[in-house]
């Protein structure tokens, strides 16, 4: 596992480095990464662009993946389905958290519902959160899953870290219990000055 994950931290710095133009006059990277990957739209998403552009890069580096998967039975869909060396199977879901983007707007009630609801109180509801992802990661089971992944990407700035808050996240998520695997890394965003990425990468064996 150890191997998976420090591949798939790798990538993500590849794709901020990639990601160095501009979409309306704004800087891209891995923050607003569809205004790179999806140029010729009104307004790229950027959590679908990183479920596509891992599809294609940990299947070109020998983790074979697939992009937006049916759950068995279900409508819903998972970001990527990476086959392992072994042949398991692991299921991914990914999400951002732009914690210096609401500040900008003071709205950060927004970033904090799509962290916590519905495990917070006095939130906004949201469908497409992190604990609604887990959720859906917890209805797996063997042989369609044999481990399960949550991928959360954050981006902060110095005079407004987030570490924090996932910390609360985790526990109120139960993902500090012993049964998850945890992974990070950060760096500076090489296009917005002050400002910082972080990612936390958490996998677990389905029961």
């Amino acid at each position: 596992m150890n191997n998976f994950a420090n591949t798939l931290l790798a990538a993500l710095r590849q794709m901020d480095a990639e990601a160095n133009t501009t979409f309306k006059n704004s800087p891209t990277g891995l923050n607003f990464y569809g205004g790179y990957f999806r140029p010729t739209l009104k307004r790229p998403p950027t959590e679908t662009s990183w479920t596509r552009r891992l599809k294609e890069i940990l299947t070109t580096v020998g983790y074979p993946t697939k992009a937006e998967v049916h759950y068995p039975g279900s409508k819903r869909k998972c970001d990527n389905v990476v086959t392992m060396p072994d042949g398991s199977l692991l299921w991914l879901e990914n999400k951002g958290a732009w914690k210096q983007y609401w500040i900008d707007y003071g709205n950060t009630g927004i970033y904090r519902s799509y962290l916590f609801h519905p495990l917070k109180p006095g939130l906004m509801k949201k469908t497409h959160t992190v604990p609604h992802d887990l959720q859906k990661l917890a209805t797996l089971k063997k042989p369609d899953a044999h481990r399960v992944g949550y991928l959360l990407i954050g981006f902060d700035s110095v005079n407004a870290p987030m570490q924090d808050d996932v910390c609360e996240l985790a526990a109120l998520a139960k993902l500090d219990a012993a049964r998850w695997m945890a992974f990070t890394t950060s760096w500076s965003d090489g296009y917005r000055p002050g400002q910082c990425i972080h990612v936390w990468l958490w996998t677990s064996e389905v029961a």
